[in-house]
C-alpha cells in the first residue's frame, strides 16, 4: 500500500543477495518536471539484472538500489509537469500507458523489454545519442543529416525500403516516413500504436514465464543466481501483493 514507507527488496551491496528493508516512499512535492510515481504491481527479472552481482551500470553509486526495468503498476503520483491520470496502469521501462487488451500485470511484464534496447541504440547517451522524436526541443534536430541513422540506411536501400517497424515512437512518425521509398508504396507500422491490436487478436503470444509471488527475497536470489551461473534462460516475473 501506499504509505511514508514501504518494504523492498534491494540490492544494499554489490555482489551480495537481496534483502528486504523499508524506504521511504517520495511525496509529491519531491517528483521533479515529468516524474511519475508509480505503485508496483509486476516486475520482470531478466539476465540483464545480474549487476546485482557485477556492478553493472555503476549500480555501486546508487545503493540501496531496486533492481528490475521491466515494471507494471498504477499511477500514484505526478511531479509538477506530468499529466497521467492518476490509478491509470502503466508500464514502465519507458513509461508507456498500459494498452487496453486483457492481458495480466505479470504478463505485462513481458513487452517493454523487447522495444527499449532498439530505443536505447538510438536515443540513449550510451547509444548514438540523438534526441527522441516528439518532445519539446526535437522539432530543431536535423535528423536526415545524421548519417548513421538517415543517409547510411539510404545509401544501402536506396529507394527501395518499403517497410519499416518503429519500436519507440509516439507521435511524429515523420523520422521513420524519411527512410521510406519516395517512389514505392511502402507500410509503417508504430509498435506502441498497434501492440493493443495485436494482444487482442492473438498475433502477440507470450514467452512462458515463472511467477514469484510476493517480495520473496529468497526466491528472487535464487532466481539472479541461475542466470549468474548460466543455468536458466527461463523468464521470471515476481507478482507484488
Amino acid at each position: 500500500m501506499i504509505g511514508s514507507r514501504e518494504r523492498r527488496a534491494v540490492n544494499r551491496r554489490v555482489a551480495a543477495p537481496l534483502t528486504r528493508i523499508a524506504l521511504p516512499i517520495r511525496d509529491a512535492s519531491e517528483l521533479k518536471e515529468n516524474q511519475v510515481l508509480i505503485k508496483i504491481t509486476a516486475t520482470g527479472l531478466a539476465p540483464l539484472d545480474q549487476f546485482r552481482d557485477r556492478g553493472h551500470l555503476n549500480i555501486g553509486s546508487r545503493l540501496p538500489a531496486v533492481i528490475a526495468g521491466d515494471l507494471v503498476g498504477t499511477v500514484a503520483k505526478n511531479g509538477p509537469n506530468a499529466t497521467f491520470p492518476i490509478g491509470v496502469h502503466v508500464f514502465s521501462q519507458m513509461l508507456f500507458h498500459l494498452p487496453k487488451a486483457n492481458i495480466s500485470d505479470a504478463e505485462a511484464a513481458l513487452y517493454p523489454i523487447n522495444a527499449v534496447p532498439s530505443a536505447m541504440s538510438l536515443f540513449s547517451m550510451s547509444g548514438f545519442g540523438l534526441p527522441r522524436p516528439g518532445p519539446p526541443g526535437s522539432e530543431g534536430f536535423d535528423y536526415a543529416s545524421q548519417k548513421v541513422v538517415i543517409v547510411v540506411v539510404r545509401r544501402i536501400v536506396r529507394d527501395d525500403l518499403l517497410y519499416m517497424f518503429d519500436m519507440i515512437t509516439l507521435g511524429n512518425l515523420s523520422l521513420g516516413a524519411s527512410l521510406l521509398s519516395n517512389s514505392k508504396k511502402w507500410t509503417l507500422v508504430c509498435f506502441w500504436k498497434i501492440l493493443s491490436t495485436w494482444l487482442e487478436s492473438g498475433k502477440i503470444i507470450p514467452l512462458k514465464y515463472n511467477v514469484i509471488d510476493g517480495l520473496d527475497a529468497k526466491k528472487v536470489n535464487k532466481a539472479l543466481d541461475e542466470y549468474g551461473q548460466g543455468r536458466s534462460a527461463e523468464r521470471y516475473h515476481v507478482r507484488i501483493d
